[in-house]
């Protein structure tokens, strides 16, 4: 097949052979030649032989996580996160926007954090796609281990989060065949990280419990029936004394008498207290025992209660293990994701957007990426459209081939060979490999994967066509650098409004160059551009950040 192309270089793009295991190979060399552009396929003997490689697997990983493996799955994810050069996310939620919230064109970036936080606050997360983009130094490609988790908040002492539902959403994540009881029963709990932490300052708090006044006539003839209940049960031989069944203001004095007869006795207390539930409610039970047995119970009781608030914290803890990862972050269409998990993993939203972006610095410390505002930046590659499918299809199956030609014949100044990166599922991650692999669309763990996959594609895109002169080494198989998307680190699509993106990071650019959002004038991607030189006329924030 053979392209008209203006230019006279010899650039060569290595593209790929789609295969029906959704492995991508680079097998093809793409020739710009001095006035047509044609493709040259060529067999690899070599290239089929690693094919095979990744094909065998040490043992399948259960790439479907819920409450009942993810303890287990815990190391798993560490390990993936540790070893990545970056990882993808991808959220499913019970709903978006609130009924009352409606986006306007000339809204200022306050307003759409505003409209997008309330969303990430009063709806809910259902599942939470993770795909670890793990470097191959020996195969010389991307080995991805992917992640789908079902996540759903399960009350607990003193948390028990409401949320709305959407309509629309729902009967969405219905067609796409989402386990609405897999995600109620089996879901893993979370809650912020913040309110976990509270809690948990509490508890390793002294059990300093506020005094209670006795003044009432009713209340103290309830605690002498309490004293002269104990004192003749502490004189018998019966191993356990069930106290009758009290509200929780009645248990409240109950403890408090009860601490007062142990501490009485100097530490040697001769029981414990333990809480049962009875038929009419909650009781408390005292147990004989030394006070070395005592202070065990009281140890152990504490250790049950911490694990208590870690296991209700649950997918939190997966949160902070991608924030310590010290690791670059991906999404597509980034801002309703994020607000969505820092919201439900992290804190209460901030009143305002300069707080907000601190928020984000704070938990990806490396930076996030977002590959829909990355791919509107090349008009000229995706006329088509800049969905996550549309991103995908056209980088990682090679529907753009022949936009990606033409774009960088335009724009490379020198010829060079570049070659998008191998991508192929780590063994026992092929879940989402195969002829049915696209079946699995708007799962939080596919929708993670292929985010990932179009961010490498993307990375390798915007190297070629900023290379510089000189720059004629073969890419085929080095690992692309994120260096090239430096300069768009933080920055998040914004549909329907004058600014194409809001900063979530500090620029790096001079502070000329970025107007508040009241002047801004341009509407639409930027026009195109050597990579090596963006403009950023069109994007809000101001200041410097260190470089990833």
């Amino acid at each position: 097949m053979h392209l008209a192309c203006p230019r006279s270089a010899s650039i060569r793009l290595l593209i790929h052979q789609r295969l029906p295991s959704s492995v991508v190979c680079w097998r093809g060399i793409l020739t710009f030649g001095e006035s047509r552009a044609h493709y040259c396929w060529k067999s690899s003997e070599a290239l089929n032989g690693s094919v095979s490689a990744c094909a065998s697997t040490a043992g399948k990983v259960n790439m479907d996580i819920t409450r009942a493996n993810f303890k287990d799955s815990l190391p798993v994810i560490q390990q993936a996160l540790e070893d990545c050069h970056f990882f993808a996310l991808d959220c499913e939620m019970t709903g978006l926007d609130l009924q009352d919230t409606k986006q306007e064109y000339l809204d200022e970036v306050e307003d759409r954090y505003h409209q997008t936080a309330s969303g990430g606050s009063q709806f809910s997360l259902t599942q939470f796609g993770l795909s670890a983009f793990v470097w191959s130094k020996t195969e010389h490609k991307y080995r991805p281990r992917t992640f789908n988790v079902y996540v759903f908040p399960r009350p607990t002492n003193g948390y028990d989060r409401r949320f709305l539902s959407q309509a629309g959403s729902l009967e969405f994540l219905a067609g796409q065949g989402f386990d609405f009881n897999k995600w109620i029963y089996h879901g893993v709990p979370f809650m912020p990280a913040e309110w976990r932490d509270k809690q948990l300052g509490s508890l390793n708090k002294a059990q300093d419990r506020r005094e209670i006044t006795i003044q009432r006539a009713d209340d103290k003839a309830f605690v002498t029936s309490l004293q002269d209940q104990v004192q003749t049960w502490m004189q018998s031989q019966e191993q356990t004394l069930l106290l009758e069944p009290s509200n929780a203001y009645r248990r409240a004095i109950q403890y408090q008498q009860l601490e007062k007869l142990l501490k009485a006795d100097r530490g040697n207390q001769g029981f414990y207290v333990q809480r049962v539930s009875g038929l009419l409610g909650a009781q408390l039970q005292l147990v004989r025992a030394t006070p070395e047995e005592a202070k065990q119970h009281e140890e152990e009781e504490r250790q049950a209660r911490l694990q208590a608030i870690h296991d209700a914290a649950g997918f939190t803890a997966v949160f902070e293990m991608m924030r310590d990862s010290n690791k670059p972050a991906v999404g597509h269409n980034l801002s309703f994701d994020l607000t969505f998990c820092l919201s439900s993993f992290a804190q209460n939203l901030p009143p305002s957007w300069p707080a907000y972006k601190q928020l984000v610095q704070r938990w990806f410390p490396a930076g996030v990426w977002d590959t829909k505002h990355l791919a509107r930046q090349l008009q000229a590659v995706f006329e088509g459209g800049t969905s996550l499918g549309d991103v995908y299809q056209g980088l990682v199956e090679g529907g753009l081939d022949q936009a990606i030609a033409e774009f960088l014949a335009d724009q490379t100044s020198e010829p060079g060979k570049w070659a998008f990166p191998g991508i192929s599922h780590a063994d026992g991650y092929e879940a989402y490999q195969g002829p049915e692999a696209s079946s699995h669309a708007h799962e939080a763990g596919y929708d993670a994967y292929m985010t990932g996959a179009a961010f490498a594609c993307l990375v390798r895109l915007y190297e070629a066509a900023g290379s510089k002169p000189g720059q004629t080494q073969s890419k085929a198989l080095q690992q692309p650098s994120l260096e090239a998307v430096q300069h768009l680190m933080g920055r998040l699509n914004i549909g329907r409004q004058a600014a194409a993106a809001a900063a979530a990071e500090d620029l790096t650019k001079p502070a000329e160059l970025v107007l508040p959002v009241a002047d801004v004038h341009y509407s639409g991607p930027l026009p195109l551009y050597n990579c090596s030189t963006p403009q950023l006329y069109h994007c809000f924030a101001i200041g410097e950040a260190p470089m990833w």
